[in-house]
């Protein structure tokens, strides 16, 4: 029997430093403990580099941020992300979402990118 929670229908919100996520459980069995990770590209540093390093550099990606929640079965939830100052900027209009689904007969993961509705933290000038 292959039991996983699904990624909710609609938009990923964000709401200041925080990003909530809908996800659907499994229409049965027992609750699903879900771990979502929002997945995106490193940053490019400034400078020269060779050929070598940038191959090396390729396919390296950067966990913006990540929660765990536990779903009743049949329901929708929403598992509440907290992000770091950077990783607030970084975020763009769309974020990858790595879904994954820990229960005893192993980890099921699922990949989606989605679209992020609502406004992008604010960045403060210095004085």
């Amino acid at each position: 029997e292959f039991v996983r929670a699904t990624l909710g229908n609609g938009k990923a919100k964000r709401k200041g430093r925080s990003l909530t996520v809908p996800v659907d459980s499994a229409p049965n069995g027992s609750a699903c403990k879900v771990q979502v990770k929002l997945v995106g590209k490193k940053p490019k540093k400034k400078g020269k580099g060779t050929a070598a390093s940038a191959k090396k550099k390729k396919g390296k990606k950067r966990i913006l941020g990540k929660a765990r929640a536990t779903i009743d079965a049949g329901k929708s939830g929403t598992v509440k992300v907290k992000l770091s100052k950077r990783s607030a900027q970084a975020l763009g209009k769309k974020v990858r979402i790595e879904l994954t689904t820990i229960d005893p007969t192993g980890n099921t993961v699922q990949n989606a990118q989605v679209k992020v509705s609502g406004k992008k933290a604010k960045k403060h000038k210095k004085k």
